[in-house]
């Protein structure tokens, strides 16, 4: 289950750390 976990996170790594932030925002909000 890690193993998958880590594959689902390695796209988001290349995007800045705000991005991702700024994107669960829009989604939650």
């Amino acid at each position: 289950i890690e193993n998958d976990d880590d594959i689902l996170w390695k796209p988001d790594i290349r995007e800045p750390t705000e991005e991702v932030a700024n994107r669960g925002k829009k989604f939650i909000n």
